[in-house]
């Protein structure tokens, strides 16, 4: 199975590429009065407004920098229980997603 590599605080993490929406470069997003300092706002995508959340900001570590390899994964998450048949989206915010692999 194909795993998008990527980076939370110099740790290497991996998530199933099939989970994924796609992967898009950081691109401005549109801020959320109130929100956590590691939801970082909303994404226009496809006429879809999707929430963007520093992953590692949000467990406890530098937040990603806005650098050419920082990525915003889009992933497909169950809103309710159980799942509704229409997946909802999800941009995870991470440094350094530049490399896949095949897991076995």
């Amino acid at each position: 199975m194909i795993h998008v590599l990527f980076e939370i605080g110099g740790d290497a993490c991996a998530l199933p590429a099939s989970r994924m929406v796609r992967v898009i470069p950081w691109t401005e997003l549109r801020s959320l009065p109130r929100s956590p300092d590691y939801v970082k706002g909303l994404l226009n995508y496809r006429g879809h407004s999707v929430p963007v959340i520093d992953l590692a900001q949000m467990l406890g570590r530098p937040q990603a920098a806005p650098v050419l390899s920082s990525r915003i994964l889009l992933v497909n998450y169950p809103l309710n229980d159980p799942p509704s048949p229409e997946p909802s989206m999800l941009g995870l915010l991470v440094a350094s997603a530049i490399e896949t692999i095949d897991v076995q």
